[in-house]
């Protein structure tokens, strides 16, 4: 294995398979953040933060609500980020900026911290959980969705497809690690499960 994950996705957006990810991911993201976002006060201002965020559909989608100040995505490879900014120059409320897990930080604190398919590129995940929690306001949220993990047998041979290492953790250890964080409330749901395991998705708040 000789690339990194942001070479991997680089590659891909250089190639346009980021309109793909958009596509396969979209049901698994569109059922856990449907539900969040329409049981937010339209009054009640957000900030979101999407982690590994591709072209920004993701945060294109939050920056629609009505409730939405500020969205921002995070990506470590630059032609995703680029991607993200052509396609989100007219919505006022985004912003893209380049940067990998554990060196990127803000001040201000979110209510939503997002990231679909992302974490498990990370060595040490549990530390990147406590790490994205602590960008959390008090009261915030912190969703995590991964297709990669070990009740899903489909997943197994991403690694060596892709030439990139992942870390792979079971739906117990993934809860673990918001528990670890200190999260309350934690919750977790198979989404969109069918034939195969689904999107695993864990949740908790500050």
């Amino acid at each position: 294995m000789t690339r990194t994950a942001p070479d991997l996705f680089d590659d891909w957006a250089r190639r346009g398979r980021d309109a793909g990810m958009e596509e396969g991911h979209g049901p698994a993201v569109r059922a856990w953040l449907e539900p969040f976002l329409a049981e937010w006060p339209p009054d009640r201002p957000m900030r979101f933060l999407d982690l590994g965020c591709g072209n920004g559909w993701v945060v294109r989608t939050v920056a629609a609500h009505p409730a939405c100040r500020q969205a921002i995505g995070v990506d470590a490879a630059p032609t995703m980020i680029e991607r993200a900014r052509e396609r989100s120059a007219d919505v006022p409320e985004c912003s893209f900026q380049r940067g990998a897990f554990m060196d990127w930080t803000d001040e201000d604190g979110f209510d939503l911290v997002f990231s679909m398919e992302a974490f498990y590129y990370l060595d040490d995940v549990a530390a990147g959980i406590g790490w994205a929690a602590g960008l959390l306001r008090t009261g915030g949220t912190l969703a995590v969705l991964v297709d990669y993990y070990a009740e899903n047998p489909d997943s197994e041979g991403w690694p060596e497809d892709c030439g990139v290492p992942m870390s792979r953790h079971s739906e117990h250890e993934w809860a673990g690690f918001f528990r670890a964080a200190s999260l309350d409330g934690i919750e977790q749901r198979r989404l969109c499960a069918g034939p195969q395991a689904g999107t695993l998705a864990t949740w908790g708040t500050k």
